[in-house]
């Protein structure tokens, strides 16, 4: 007769950095699950860890495939935790900030591995000023008719969230 065996491994992620992860599901085209998980921009932690539940209690590592978006992303061999090597930047990325990923465990004899799709969202960046942002006047002198003193100057901004760059123009009365 014939001899089989057969051994199970459970792989998923953790939400360990409350990112919203969406769900384990299984590709039509293929085998390997696939878990979803959206992460906000500017930032290298993916919020994916692997957790693999080995019966024969191995020592496990855990890799990288290399026929996908890999080549932008590490693993820490021992824990399984998913990183960015440089932070996105989603508007840089505006038609690719979905990246796919293929995870791989290993017990020292046999493999199992789950692509995990990272799709990176918008977030509100910080505007920057720039120009002259610093004025001087000296006390009663320059003073207009009515004694008000001035200081003239240019600021610019800029904003990578389009049309979100504007100054809110005010006067200060003492």
């Amino acid at each position: 007769g014939t001899e089989s065996a057969n051994e199970s491994y459970v792989i998923y992620g953790q939400d360990s950095y409350d990112f919203a992860v969406l769900h384990l599901a299984s590709m039509l085209d293929q085998e390997i699950p696939v878990y979803e998980v959206y992460v906000p921009e500017n930032s290298t932690q993916t919020g994916y860890t692997a957790t693999v539940v080995d019966h024969d209690n191995d020592t496990l590592t855990f890799s990288l495939g290399n026929n996908n978006n890999e080549d932008l992303f590490e693993i820490n061999a021992n824990t399984g935790e998913l990183s960015f090597k440089s932070a996105p930047n989603y508007e840089e990325n505006v038609n690719t900030n979905t990246y796919k990923v293929e995870v791989i465990t290993n017990d020292g004899t046999d493999s199992v591995s789950q692509i995990v799709i990272i799709t990176v969202t918008d977030a509100n960046d910080l505007p920057q000023i720039g120009g002259e942002m610093t004025g001087s006047v000296t006390e009663d002198v320059g003073a207009d008719v009515v004694g008000d003193l001035s200081a003239t100057g240019q600021l610019t901004i800029t904003d990578q969230d389009a049309g979100e760059a504007s100054f809110i123009t005010t006067t200060l009365t003492q």
